[in-house]
């Protein structure tokens, strides 16, 4: 048994028993896991019930306050991994500085310390969090950061491809291993979590008014975590949707089609469904190192998302739309609670994509390319 001064930790089975007194009234509550569960959770009841001691350090609200919520506030585990990150970066610097005695000349010199740029925009979004949390359990007074001003980084221009040079990257691409999930991140706007977690059997044929799409079911995303690949449910509630792909992707899409992940590892383990995908990671770094020995313009999948939406503004293809197949609302009332995204919305919005993308081969002068470095298929 572990005791404290706010209670006790008792072993139970599998499980263990922590008990406290609060209020005059005495409470107990059951915790799976370790040991070392059970005194988090007794730790963060302590400060929820009597606050911070004064000598309280950051690694200690860390541990038993800021890590615990995250399951109370039901963060997804990609947040939860991007909060662990950023502590990872700060901890060397705050782990053992009092919470209480936390200024604004703190904060600045620790951030300072904290590089590169984005890396130190993500440490102090997390901190920030931190700070407004031990202020409502009363172990700070100010909050530090009403004084600091976080410099956000220089925003860099994304190499996206220009509609003139879709047909030929899609030639240069063909037989790749990881054309398919490609084909679903320019063709349908994917998030790269999202294509890389599609099987086919979440590809369907979909003829309609004497045309062949390709309906993609995206209803979950593959994310790379401490404990390594994890399927999970969608961003958001608009991104669980179904995306229908038109020319020239779908019948290239539909023609490969086969059986298990688009992202396959080669590894069959029906135990961990996880293991039977590549990670999305490592096809970043082989596309990557790919294009670079075959002279093709190295578009990051995350760009490939970018490209779809600015093509598709060029075409003129409704912002509801768009931002539907994307996953998203587009801002307005009327998407957030009253537009639903259908097949038939989604089918013209593919025509307009496919409409464009050809009349772009006819009469490449009316969009010419932009000014931006790095190879193009074009300049094979």
């Amino acid at each position: 048994m572990t005791r404290n001064a706010f209670g006790t930790v008792e072993k139970r089975g599998k499980s263990w028993r922590i008990r406290w007194v609060a209020g005059g009234q005495r409470h107990s509550k059951t915790v799976d896991g370790s040991r070392a569960d059970a005194v988090r959770e007794l730790a963060r009841i302590q400060i929820e019930t009597e606050g911070l001691e004064r000598d309280a350090t950051w690694g200690d609200y860390w541990e038993y306050r800021v890590e615990p919520s995250f399951e109370l506030d039901g963060l997804a585990e990609r947040t939860r991994e991007d909060y662990r990150a950023s502590w990872r970066r700060l901890q060397p610097y705050i782990a053992e500085r009092w919470v209480s005695k936390t200024t604004p000349m703190l904060v600045e010199g620790v951030l300072a310390k904290v590089k590169p740029d984005g890396v130190r925009v993500h440490a102090a979004r997390l901190w920030r969090k931190m700070c407004r949390m031990a202020m409502r359990d009363g172990a700070l007074l100010r909050d530090p950061f009403a004084m600091v001003r976080v410099k956000a980084p220089e925003r860099r221009q994304k190499r996206l491809l220009d509609v003139t040079e879709v047909t030929g990257w899609l030639e240069a691409i063909e037989g790749l291993k990881y054309e398919p999930v490609l084909l679903c991140e320019l063709g349908g706007g994917l998030r790269h979590e999202e294509a890389c977690a599609l099987t086919w059997e979440d590809v369907e044929e979909w003829p309609y008014r004497g045309v062949v799409y390709a309906v993609l079911s995206v209803s979950k995303a593959l994310v790379v975590t401490e404990r390594g690949k994890m399927l999970k449910a969608t961003k958001t509630a608009f991104s669980g949707r179904e995306v229908v792909l038109g020319e020239p992707f779908a019948s290239r899409l539909l023609a490969l089609k086969g059986t298990g992940p688009l992202l396959p590892s080669g590894v069959v383990d029906n135990a961990v469904p996880e293991a039977r995908y590549a990670s999305p990671a490592t096809m970043t770094h082989n596309w990557r190192t790919w294009c670079t020995r075959h002279g093709v313009a190295y578009v990051a999948p995350k760009n490939l998302r970018s490209t779809f939406a600015t093509i598709h503004g060029e075409a003129g293809s409704p912002d509801s739309l768009v931002s539907g197949a994307m996953g998203h609302a587009d801002g307005t009332t009327k998407a957030r609670n009253y537009q639903q995204m259908t097949r038939r919305g989604g089918a013209l919005i593919a025509d307009n994509l496919t409409d464009w993308i050809a009349k772009a081969q006819e009469v490449p002068e009316m969009n010419p390319k932009p000014q931006v470095s790095g190879l193009s298929v074009t300049d094979l």
